[in-house]
Parts: structure tokens; C-alpha cells; sequence
């Protein structure tokens, strides 16, 4: 015997997928590119004296000399804002 306030779960599901599919797919689509950006090569003997990293940053680079922008983003003292810099200083090289 089925209890009268038992509700199915599946229109509340359905719900919520269509509510919420533009965002998990946007969701989805960042974490793509980061993954892409993570895997990016760093040239090797690459000139990290840009405009916008530190001199911390760029004597921590220059010791580790990283292979990927993932391997640098897990340096210690290198912050996300150093890893995008280096991400369009490459992604610049890579266009022309």
C-alpha cells in the first residue's frame, strides 16, 4: 500500500536539470579551459620578465624552470594571477 503523501522525485529532477542545465554547462566549459591551460608547454628557456609577475615570482620560475602552466601554478608563491599572465603571454606566442 502506497502512503498518500509519497511524491514522486522525478519531476523535481527534471526541474531542476532544465533550471539549472545553462549552469552546469558553463561550469563544465571552465573547467575544459582550465584544463587546456593547466597543460599548456612552457617553452623551454622561456623569458619570464613580464609586466605583471613579481620578482619573487620570476626567480621561483626561473629556479624551477616548469615544463606546463600546471607545474608552475603548484610552485609555492606563484599566484593565480602570475599563472593567467603566463597563460596569455603563451597564448599570444602560440597566435602569431
Amino acid at each position: 500500500k502506497m502512503k498518500a503523501d509519497w511524491v514522486p522525485m522525478w519531476p523535481r529532477e527534471v526541474s531542476a536539470r532544465i533550471r539549472y542545465s545553462g549552469y552546469v554547462d558553463r561550469e563544465k566549459f571552465r573547467v575544459e579551459k582550465s584544463k587546456e591551460m593547466r597543460a599548456m608547454a612552457i617553452p623551454a628557456g622561456f623569458n619570464y620578465h613580464r609586466p605583471g609577475l613579481s620578482r619573487e615570482v620570476i626567480e621561483k620560475l626561473e629556479k624551477v624552470q616548469p615544463a606546463t602552466l600546471d607545474q608552475a601554478a603548484r610552485i609555492p608563491g606563484v599566484t593565480p594571477a602570475a599563472i593567467t599572465v603566463l597563460f596569455l603571454t603563451l597564448s599570444n606566442k602560440r597566435e602569431k
